[in-house]
């Protein structure tokens, strides 16, 4: 069976990948590099601990039969990273409006 799935989880996968560079990653190409930077190492913060969660979630899953807690870390790991792209992404045309 985890060969049938190799090839939604590809599609789901470079989809994911298509919509980071094109929303996130290209308003980043022309700021500084220490931006560019902080924002790559946000990134693999976020995935890094988005795999932890749901792995010990995934662990712990057996142990709560009602509740689904991966898909809340899931989804609320989802909503912390949209929070926090739209301040990077907004957080300096308001600096710039404030200055002036």
């Amino acid at each position: 069976m985890p060969l049938v799935m190799l090839v939604p989880i590809a599609i789901v996968m470079f989809a994911c990948g298509y919509l980071l560079q094109a929303g996130l990653i290209n308003a980043f190409i022309t700021r500084p590099e220490h931006s560019q930077f902080l924002l790559l190492v946000a990134i693999a913060i976020h995935i890094t601990t988005s795999l932890l969660v749901g792995l010990l979630y995934g662990t712990m899953l057996p142990m709560l039969p009602r509740v689904n807690p991966v898909m809340l870390a899931i989804s609320l790991s989802f909503i912390v990273s949209y929070f926090a792209a739209s301040f990077f992404l907004h957080a300096r045309q308001a600096l710039r409006a404030r200055r002036s």
